[in-house]
């Protein structure tokens, strides 16, 4: 304890009247400004204030005139120390009886001969006078050292001050040798200064943030008093925790003054308390998961709290995860091919029967690769890129379709390698020019035309695969599970998309400890809609299916955050979709394509490490805050509620406040997309599809046209072409040709946006999250 300290409670003062008038004071002005408190400082004098004045310079000044004081042409008897201080003992223990701390502040304001702060006019001439008013606040405080009932008020005219922005930024001005800074005794003292600092901009953030170790201390020294632990962890969080946050620390001092190891010791010692609060439990969570994002090295019945924790997860491992690959780059068809002629285990082998070998994922690959090599063939006797891209149509909806460099290249033809033939198919589709802007407006206004078409939404939802945090490739993936017209492959892609987009989306929005209620509702029913995909993956999803064992992985951890509180703590439940992840990571091995360590996969592997002793270490705090706090969230979800909300968002009718939608937020994501599929293709197109090219793929139709007569007329003049794809006669109506053209003109786009490099995307409006993972 404090010499300070010591001499207010010997003195009569006791520290329990005079935290509780602090607390009083700092519970009438709201929950959002209760505040920490912070350890001792060396007291210096600001250079920018003058000497202590005299006995009769200090009366005049302040109104205390005494009888002698206009004497003629005597001299002021000298008085005691005890005596020389702008503000008296009598006036200290006016203070002392004054009923709370806007009337003590008012006192104090007073006798400082200080402008109301509570008005505008006040606060004007604060700023036009800070530096009289600076040194005014600063004599008090040197002259009544010893007196906490006096100190104490100018804490509280600091903190009437911190409400002001200009005059927030002046105390942590190094010229004012910040003043909040200096007064850390007793520890209940400070709460309210820092409290609305804390609020403040990135100075006062910064500069409280410097003064951490302060922080830590007082609570280190005062264990047992619930007050100080809240009031620390509050400020700590508003500073230490924001700026950990940043992207980028460049501040060494703040780096060092964080003391990493105590910060993350006296948050979980404050967490066990028996008396913590939910306002200072919310803050401390917070705290560690900034502490977790930033310092990975080092470092209940609530579905919100569950969530919270689950971010916290995300965040220590989205930089050290895995990603899946979507394209065909995962997928080697000379060892799958050795895989299938090999001897395979009993158990990948009775899961293979009884969902079908032919319709397993696998196979349907093989079966496209052999089939796109005969139709190469074909190819190579009639050279007709618009009759291969017809039949080609018909492989990209079965399954991945995977092409190797082939062995035989078919000869006198301008491409090197089977996969060139796709691009110089469409090619030929759109006519000479490189209309990428306009193929990609076709391929919009197909889903106009006919929003039955499941490949449509697939191909807008790979489209949209670079950009993670906007939310219309989850809209775009649920409508296209509507569909009718698909196959089992672009149902289950979408069904993986809807599963991995909503689990993140709902994290995020429910982690947010002041979301509005409707904002939760929102956030439920999207979890609700992610769990009920994953149900449904799993039950048609074939076991060889490349994206089985992350949604299996994402079934545990949505179970744990929708009905977490009912779950034993051994986790006994999940052992049946243990032994499933188990077995398609096997498969997934045997067939040649090794399961990724994925974000939903390490989050859930650290839950099951950590779950069991979590429970027991906090058994007794979790059932303490959910008797006492937890009865709203323990409402159990309203099924049908949370599907209407749920058709409520997907029609952008927007549930809560927070979501941005409507034609100008998909008019920029349009742009954005097209901004960058243009740079990627003309930056392929000079090397590729040059016009050469083109003339010299046109020679060689009109050559085979002339010599082949089975072939139909293949038209080569811009007018022609048009009229062969379905342009110049508008219909509602889709034609084959359209269809096959349209799922060309999708399968390029999506090939050359996923094999660009995205290390830059384009900034997309409505990115809704700023965690790292989302």
């Amino acid at each position: 304890m404090s010499p300070l300290f010591e001499n207010a409670t010997a003195s009569g003062q006791s520290e329990q009247s005079l935290g509780g008038r602090l607390g009083e004071w700092a519970s009438g002005r709201g929950r959002n400004n209760q505040n920490g408190s912070i350890g001792i400082r060396p007291l210096e004098r600001s250079p920018l204030c003058r000497r202590p004045p005299s006995r009769r310079q200090s009366t005049k000044e302040h109104g205390m005139q005494g009888p002698r004081s206009r004497g003629k042409g005597g001299r002021a008897k000298p008085a005691p120390s005890a005596q020389r201080r702008l503000v008296g003992d009598t006036f200290a223990s006016d203070l002392e009886n004054a009923r709370g701390w806007n009337a003590s502040v008012r006192m104090m304001c007073d006798r400082l001969d200080l402008p109301d702060l509570s008005t505008r006019d006040g606060l004007k001439k604060v700023h036009t006078n800070f530096a009289e008013i600076y040194c005014r606040l600063d004599e008090a405080y040197s002259t009544n050292r010893d007196n906490p009932e006096v100190l104490v008020g100018i804490v509280g005219i600091w903190a009437k001050l911190s409400v002001d922005v200009i005059p927030r930024g002046k105390m942590f001005d190094e010229e004012y040798n910040a003043p909040p800074r200096r007064v850390f005794h007793p520890p209940h003292r400070p709460s309210d200064s820092l409290g609305d600092q804390h609020q403040g901009g990135v100075i006062a953030k910064d500069g409280i943030a410097r003064e951490a170790p302060r922080l830590i201390r007082t609570t280190e020294q005062f264990p047992n008093d619930p007050k100080v632990a809240e009031l620390c962890i509050v400020t700590l969080m508003h500073s230490v925790g924001i700026s950990m946050r940043k992207p980028d620390l460049k501040q060494p001092d703040i780096v060092l003054a964080f003391e990493l190891p105590r910060l993350l010791r006296v948050t979980i010692d404050a967490l066990r308390m028996p008396t913590a609060t939910f306002y200072m439990m919310c803050h401390a969570m917070r705290l560690l998961s900034g502490a977790a994002t930033r310092f990975k090295a080092e470092c209940g019945a609530s579905m919100s709290v569950r969530c919270a924790a689950v971010c916290t997860l995300f965040e220590v491992h989205c930089e050290v995860c895995e990603v899946e690959d979507e394209t065909n780059q995962m997928f080697d068809l000379d060892s799958l091919t050795a895989t299938l002629v090999a001897e395979w285990p009993a158990n990948i082998a009775a899961a293979t029967d009884k969902y079908g070998v032919q319709n397993c994922d696998s196979m349907k690959m093989l079966q496209n690769a052999a089939e796109f090599l005969q139709v190469m063939e074909t190819y190579s006797q009639h050279q007709d890129p618009y009759v291969l891209g017809k039949v080609a149509a018909c492989f990209i909806t079965r399954s991945i379709l995977v092409l190797k460099p082939c062995s035989s290249e078919p000869k006198k033809t301008p491409c090197s390698q089977c996969s060139e033939f796709l691009p110089r198919c469409i090619n030929t589709y759109m006519m000479a020019g490189h209309r990428y802007m306009e193929a990609f407006t076709r391929a919009q206004a197909v889903i106009a035309r006919n929003p039955n078409l499941a490949y449509a939404y697939y191909a807008i939802v790979l489209c949209l695969s670079p950009f993670p945090k906007n939310e219309m490739a989850l809209r775009t993936a649920k409508k296209g599970l509507k569909c009718t017209q698909t196959t089992s492959f672009v149902r289950n892609y979408l069904q993986w998309v809807a599963v991995d987009r909503a689990g993140k989306l709902g994290i995020s929005i429910l982690e947010d400890q002041h979301a509005s209620s409707a904002a939760c509702a929102e956030g439920i029913a999207i979890l609700t809609s992610a769990y009920e995909d994953a149900q449904a993956f799993i039950a048609c999803a074939p076991p060889d299916s490349p994206y089985l064992g992350a949604v299996l992985n994402w079934l545990v951890i949505l179970t744990l955050l929708i009905r977490g509180h009912d779950m034993a703590p051994d986790l006994q439940e999940f052992q049946a979709t243990l032994d499933e992840i188990d077995l398609a990571d096997q498969i997934r091995a045997f067939f040649g394509y090794p399961p990724k360590r994925m974000l939903p996969r390490v989050t859930r592997e650290l839950i099951f490490d950590l779950y069991p002793a979590a429970v027991k270490e906090w058994g007794p705090t979790v059932a303490r805050f959910n008797g006492t706090y937890g009865n709203a969230d323990r409402q159990p979800i309203n099924v049908s509620k949370a599907e209407n909300d749920l058709a409520a968002w997907l029609a952008e009718l927007h549930v809560g406040a927070r979501s941005v939608g409507g034609d100008g937020a998909q008019h920029e994501l349009r742009r954005a997309l097209s901004l960058l599929l243009v740079q990627e293709f003309e930056r392929g197109a000079q090397e590729v599809w040059s016009m050469r090219q083109h003339e010299h793929v046109c020679g060689l139709i009109e050559k085979d046209r002339s010599s082949d007569s089975d072939l139909q007329h293949i038209p080569t003049s811009p007018d022609e072409r048009r009229s062969a794809c379905g342009t110049t006669t508008p219909t509602n109506e889709l034609t084959d040709e359209d269809h096959h053209k349209n799922l060309l003109v999708y399968h390029i786009l999506l090939e050359n946006a996923a094999a660009s490099d995205h290390s830059q995307p384009v900034e997309l409006p409505n990115e809704s999250c700023g965690c790292s993972w989302y």
